[in-house]
């Protein structure tokens, strides 16, 4: 894999947004390593990060539930396993843990067939004397295949607001996507070690038919914990890919119906992130 720092961004201020142009090499951008620096500079100050490609937002980590950007996007990382440190930030496409070298870079950006530019906006808040650069972890282009829009990964987010407990549907419209991995920020209770958050329960159905049976949040936590998943706090995590298998992530071209149907003990807000594998211009 190559290491190549990229150009500097521009615009890094306090209250302000940093903009990085990707050089448009014939490379797969796989990751994206975030350097933050200065007088007082935390992820905490990054109220959201977007990733487009011309106009396009592809990829976003916002901020929600009462959380910033910067930090949604570290409990993310947290959860898979990736490296955590004060003063960097990992925008990762891809997957290390997954079982074979395809999968893990199923997802990166190949720029060689983009018509347009890719682009990194940091909308940094009250930071002080801020700087930031980053590197890029690319690979070769990834050749032809029966696809020639070649899927990215995404993060698309839906904000969520509900003002009863209960069974509920969050609303996405997931247009043939590939889904991985949900992840639902909530503002509400947070969970225990042994006891259930307010959002206490998820069901996931397709076509009618249930592939995740209104499973409570201390078991799925368990669960994913055996698989070296992190769970993390005010967070439930929808993964069709816990065992580090790419074949179990949820294919919805077939799908004719999709819900999505977590349970809550309150009223609560918050957003869901749903990451997914898509052709660049859907989504």
């Amino acid at each position: 894999m190559n290491i190549i720092r990229l150009p500097d961004f521009t615009n890094v201020v306090a209250n302000g947004t940093a903009i990085l142009r990707v050089p448009k090499w014939a490379l797969t951008l796989c990751r994206l390593v975030l350097r933050l620096g200065g007088t007082a500079f935390t992820k905490a100050n990054i109220s959201e990060i977007r990733v487009k490609i011309g106009s396009r937002v592809i990829w976003t980590a916002p901020t929600g539930a009462g959380v910033a950007g910067g930090t949604m996007l570290d409990k993310i990382n947290k959860y898979r396993g990736v490296y955590d440190e004060t003063n960097h930030l990992t925008i990762d496409f891809t997957d290390r843990d997954f079982l074979t070298n395809i999968a893990r870079e199923v997802g990166g950006i190949d720029m060689s067939k983009l018509p347009d530019e890719l682009y990194v906006e940091i909308v940094i808040g009250a930071a002080t004397a801020p700087t930031l650069y980053a590197y890029g972890q690319f690979t070769p282009p990834q050749g032809e295949s029966e696809d020639p829009t070649q899927a990215v990964q995404k993060l698309v987010a839906v904000p969520f607001a509900f003002a009863a407990a209960g069974k509920v549907t969050l609303p996405f419209e997931p247009r043939g996507a590939i889904i991985k991995r949900a992840y639902l920020a909530y503002a509400g209770t947070d969970w225990g070690a042994t006891t259930d958050g307010n959002l206490k329960a998820i069901e996931v159905k397709k076509n009618g038919l249930t592939i995740l049976g209104e499973v409570g949040c201390y078991d799925l936590r368990f669960m994913q914990s055996e698989y070296r998943k992190v769970p993390q706090s005010k967070m439930l995590v929808i993964d069709f890919t816990f065992d580090n298998n790419l074949s179990g992530s949820l294919k919805t071209a077939d799908a004719a119906s999709l819900e999505i149907l977590p349970t809550f003990t309150a009223a609560d807000s918050g957003v869901a992130l749903f990451e997914v594998l898509d052709a660049p211009y859907n989504l």
